[in-house]
Formats: C-alpha cells, structure tokens, sequence
C-alpha cells in the first residue's frame, strides 16, 4: 500500500473515531440533561432529610462505640459496614428507578454501542499500525529492485528506467486512452 493511501485510510479512521467520539460525548451531555429535567420534575428520591438524620446519629453511635476501647476495630468497622450497606440500598433503588425510563435505557444502548464501535476502530487502527508495509517506490530514481531492472515501461517502452507510473511521455490517463 502505498503512503498516500495509508495517510488516507488513517485520516479517515481518525476523523470516524472523533466522529463517534463526539456523538457519545452529545449523548452523555443528552443523558445529563434528561436527568436534571427529572430531578426538578419529579420528587426527590428516597434520600431524605430523616434518612441523613438516621446515617449522621449511626455515625455518631459508632464514632461512641470506637472510644470505648476494648472491641475498638471489630465495632467500628461493623458500624461502617452497615452504613455503607443503607446508603447502598438508596442508590440501588435511585438506580432502579433510573433504569427503568425506556429514553434512558435507549440512550446509554446507543451510546454502549457507539464506545463499542470507538473501541473497534482503535482496535483496527492498532492492528493497521503493527502490520508490516510495502517499501515505498521512489520514482525520481528510477528502479532498484533486480527483478524490476528489465521491466519496460508500458507507455515509453523504455527498460528498467522508470515505473509505468512515474513515464513522462504520459502524464494523465487521458493521455493514455488515446494510444
């Protein structure tokens, strides 16, 4: 392949990867912008002022039961856990809540969809970048290769001086159809 084509299919693989790039960028600023329509549309979720209350006097209780001294790790990090555990329930059900709106659901399909073919076209263009090239012809010097010394050129008829593709008795292929 030659170096104009290779430039050419990787310009075309970068600007399809920013392409898609862009759009899965449009379509998480869309997903973040339907969230915040629902935040000030609908009721808060489960997360409320008492629920803060009962997390912040659990805290207190456990921060107590670490000073008392004996049973110091084993209580404190029990008390961690099950904090961690309440607050974990309330983003599950956000998250239920969340998944279950089909514009949602629709979006972040297209948008795995999109990374997907983001990460296939990186993938390709890695491969591409491994795999070993063609020597490049340099026309101006005329033929190196041994094989190609005794070729004639097919519009001159001149041997082993030139490619077909760098004659300077043709220039163009209009040129060429008319002999």
């Amino acid at each position: 392949m030659e170096r104009g084509q290779k430039e050419s299919i990787n310009v075309r693989i970068l600007e399809t990867m920013q392409f898609v790039s862009a759009t899965v960028a449009d379509m998480r600023e869309e997903m973040e912008r339907i969230g915040a329509n629902q935040v000030l549309g609908e009721a808060q979720p489960a997360t409320s002022s008492a629920t803060l209350v009962d997390n912040f006097s659990q805290t207190a209780e456990s921060c107590q039961m670490a000073t008392d001294g004996k049973d110091r790790g084993e209580s404190f990090e029990q008390a961690k856990i099950a904090r961690n555990a309440e607050y974990m329930e309330a983003v599950e059900m956000e998250y239920e809540k969340a998944r279950d709106n089909p514009k949602e659901a629709a979006i972040r399909a297209e948008i795995k969809s999109l990374e997907t073919e983001l990460s296939n076209a990186q993938r390709r263009l890695r491969e591409l970048a491994r795999k070993r090239t063609c020597r490049q012809r340099e026309y101006e010097a005329g033929v190196y290769r041994t094989e190609e010394r005794e070729m004639r050129c097919v519009f001159c008829g001149e041997q082993g001086l030139h490619y077909s593709d760098s004659c300077s008795k043709m220039r163009t292929g209009a040129e060429e159809e008319a002999s």
